[in-house]
């Protein structure tokens, strides 16, 4: 964890009083709410943070729905302290064992109803269970989210920056567009009924529960996990924010089939894939090797920053099957952003050929790559002159590109110049040079040659059946 459970009940890291603080106020009525959604399924209700834990039932049910499994030997009647020190000390268990770190806690602390301790732990089981399993701190993949699908509103915080109500109702509409049309003209000093009408809104539309309620996330004193908490519930895989990115994506890459932000981007293909269809450039696309899936998501990252999209995460993150689906989402979702650079014609289509010694009557190949996924045999043309005009040629095509041959029948100036959707490809057209059959020039053999007398020497070309004269001599 990033260690932002030790901020539980502790503001900008300052001392508090529990019973002067309204931010502390907040913290614990969030973390409650939070609890009674996870515990609704198992006909329980806390009430009291202090208290309800205090016998260790409530909070191994809690995990229990967390975590989706059954603790063993919970004892459901506890008689004597000892009984509710072993069910926390199970609990406790179940929650380490899962991964989480657990500091500066243990079952007395609960049995004793120790508030800052218990508050810590809440907040450690909603970043594990509630905003997601991740190496690396949630806060600047949620920020980074949050800031490239509503770029207007300029987010930086977790609590101040959703006080009026705005920003919250522009998230409503990015998540179901049109849902919010005039949130750009919303009131800012009515902050709590913008939030009331979007709070109740995400409840309906997306059964997005008020964690927090309106009137503590109208308030200057809302804490910031409180905010990350209720805020949270956009993020998570299948939820609203997660598939409207999820859909963006899918239409920018559909030859890809995108479903998810994790398993789905790990060889990078998919990653490059985004960047070409925004017009940043991918070397050796689209034949990319995927058996090198770090060399390949490495490719894309620096595609993606030539576009202005800074990485979140390295490539050998990226292409972590362990890897959790925020980061890259938070990533992804920064291309809608990205102003598509329009690619010419010229640009779609790499030509190669080994055009530097050509002969007569032998076979040339070259071969075509389609360096954009629009592209089609459709749009090609291609064409091979001579001096005499216009060669055949043979093509066999596939979904990247096409393979070509031709035979020259003359010797001479000649070009190749490949075409798509009306224009010159870069690097064409390709002028050469086809030379004669060496292994068909005869040269005829001068038996005597007098100094100072001219001697005619015979070339002949048994392809062309030219023959050529010189007068040589030596005077």
């Amino acid at each position: 964890m990033d260690g932002a459970g030790d901020r539980a009940l502790s503001m900008q890291g300052r001392g508090v009083s529990i019973k002067t603080d309204r931010w502390v106020e907040i913290q614990m009525n969030t973390f409650r709410n939070w609890i009674n959604e996870q515990l609704r399924t198992k006909d329980l209700q806390c009430s009291d943070l202090q208290e309800d834990f205090k016998d260790g039932i409530k909070l191994a049910a809690l995990v229990e729905q967390c975590q989706g499994k059954r603790i063993p030997r919970i004892i459901k009647k506890p008689l004597n302290s000892h009984h509710e020190l072993e069910n926390c000390n199970l609990a406790l268990k179940a929650i380490s064992d899962d991964g989480v770190k657990l500091v500066n806690i243990g079952s007395e602390d609960i049995v004793a109803g120790n508030l800052k301790l218990i508050l810590g732990l809440i907040w450690h089981l909603i970043l594990r269970y509630q905003i997601g399993k991740t190496k690396f701190p949630p806060k600047k993949f949620m920020l980074a989210w949050l800031q490239a699908v509503i770029p207007e509103c300029n987010i930086t915080n977790f609590t101040s920056n959703w006080n009026d109500g705005v920003a919250l109702s522009a998230l409503m509409d990015y998540c179901k567009p049109g849902s919010f049309p005039n949130w750009r003209s919303l009131q800012w000093n009515s902050g709590l009924e913008n939030l009331h009408n979007a709070m109740e809104a995400a409840k309906h539309e997306f059964e997005i529960p008020m964690v927090v309620r309106p009137e503590d996330m109208a308030s200057r004193d809302l804490d910031e996990l409180s905010g990350m908490t209720y805020l949270s519930y956009f993020m998570n895989v299948d939820s609203p924010g997660y598939n409207a990115t999820l859909r963006w994506t899918q239409t920018k890459i559909p030859a890809s089939s995108i479903t998810n932000f994790t398993s789905d981007w790990s060889d990078g293909y998919a990653v490059c894939a985004l960047a070409k269809s925004l017009g940043g450039k991918v070397p050796g696309w689209p034949n990319l090797d995927t058996s090198d899936k770090i060399d390949t998501t490495q490719k894309g990252l620096t595609a993606g920053r030539e576009l202005g999209v800074e990485p979140l995460l390295t490539a050998e993150a990226f292409t972590d099957p362990d890897v959790e689906h925020l980061g890259i989402m938070a990533y992804i979702a920064n291309f809608q952003n990205v102003k598509p650079i329009v690619q010419s014609a010229a640009d779609k289509v790499d030509v190669q050929a080994n055009l530097k010694f050509v002969t007569i009557q032998k076979p040339v190949k070259f071969k075509m790559n389609f360096l954009d996924t629009g592209v089609s045999k459709d749009d090609i043309i291609v064409q091979v002159r001579g001096p005499q005009g216009a060669l055949s040629t043979g093509i066999i095509w596939t979904n990247s590109g096409g393979e070509g041959s031709f035979t020259p029948e003359e010797v001479g100036s000649h070009f190749l110049n490949v075409e798509c959707n009306g224009e010159a490809v870069k690097g064409c057209p390709m002028n050469f040079r086809v030379f004669p059959d060496r292994s068909k020039v005869h040269v005829s053999v001068i038996s005597d040659c007098q100094v100072g007398q001219a001697t005619f020497v015979e070339i002949v070309d048994d392809v062309s059946y030219s023959v050529v004269h010189f007068i040589c001599g030596h005077f």
